[in-house]
């Protein structure tokens, strides 16, 4: 099972979003940043801030959205997720 995001039909795209897993908290707080939204509901069943950006990559976008969090990243270990977490710190 995976989450394909919004239909390209509706004007947004993957890139355009990111999934919370539960209410977004307050500004400062810290978010657990995962590749797939899957692993973001694991994390937030263990009580942790948790979202997903859809993919190894993050847009400009998504990194607007969480410019007020402190962020960590916690992409898979494969060399994509290396090299996705390599590129988001650029952007974060």
């Amino acid at each position: 099972c995976k989450y394909l995001g919004p239909p390209k039909e509706s004007g947004v795209g993957k890139e355009d979003v990111i999934f919370m897993a539960g209410d977004w908290p307050k500004k400062n707080e810290t978010i657990y940043l995962c590749e797939g939204e899957f692993n973001a509901i694991s994390l937030k069943l263990c009580e942790f801030n948790a979202a997903a950006c859809g993919g190894k990559n993050m847009s400009y976008k998504q990194g607007i959205i969480l410019s007020d969090y402190k962020i960590v990243l916690c992409l898979d270990r494969d060399k994509a997720g290396k090299q996705g977490t390599s590129k988001m710190t650029s952007i974060i």
